[in-house]
């Protein structure tokens, strides 16, 4: 996407709960909520560097059995303050033909009006399958994509203007032969969790963008029952 773009984003006094919490259950329906009046489309150009604002970021586990989709971000991508760190998020800024506006109704003095808001559940998921088309070359069912977690945190810069939605899909080894990965995406391939956990990609030591090493404590923690 280019910098020029136009993105989704919301007031950062407006996250329930706050911000700065690292990783937690999702709750879709009160986000959808205050974002219906607090969430709004603005130029990414002015916006990456506001931490008045969070921008909604699609990020979309890639799993296969007890293996996650790994790959290291190439400088071709977007956002270069995560070039040379590996990943396990497919995703990225949610642009203006992404958006799907509520049709939900209200009564106002005795009619029935629109909302005209954002229907973020709605939008996250049109972001994410075009998200999984263009990265991995793969197209998915809407219905395929599970949304588990939101991530956020103040580690850097990069990180504290955006929101991380968490979500998931399952493929089979099928599927994998299929994936065509777009430039930005190197060296990739799917490891154990338990290998990604300890910051090795391919048998080599790796550093996992912020994100990613929340996402695997996470996934290790489940995995124990913690």
């Amino acid at each position: 996407m280019s910098k020029k773009a136009h993105i989704l984003v919301l007031k950062a006094s407006s996250v329930p709960g706050g911000l700065d919490f690292g990783i937690r259950k999702l709750d879709m329906e009160g986000i959808a909520a205050i974002a219906r009046s607090e969430a709004w489309i603005g130029p990414r150009a002015i916006l990456e560097d506001d931490d008045s604002f969070v921008q909604f970021i699609p990020y979309v586990v890639v799993r296969q059995g007890s293996r996650l989709l790994a790959y290291v971000r190439e400088a071709s991508g977007g956002e270069d303050r995560l070039h040379g760190n590996f990943s396990v998020g497919i995703g990225g800024h949610i642009d203006l033909p992404d958006v799907v506006v509520d049709e939900t109704t209200i009564v106002e003095k005795g009619k029935e009006v629109p909302l005209n808001g954002i229907d973020v559940a709605s939008t996250l998921t049109k972001a994410a399958v075009r998200e999984i088309s263009e990265e991995i070359g793969m197209a998915v069912p809407e219905k395929a994509v599970h949304w588990t977690h939101v991530i956020h945190v103040t580690t850097k810069p990069v990180d504290a203007v955006h929101l991380g939605l968490v979500a998931a899909i399952d493929i089979d080894e099928a599927g994998i032969s299929a994936l065509q990965f777009e430039q930005c995406i190197g060296n990739a391939r799917f490891e154990e969790i338990s290998e990604l956990a300890a910051g090795r990609v391919g048998g080599v030591r790796a550093e996992p963008e912020t994100w990613t090493g929340l996402v695997l404590d996470m996934l290790v923690k489940d995995a124990v029952g913690a």
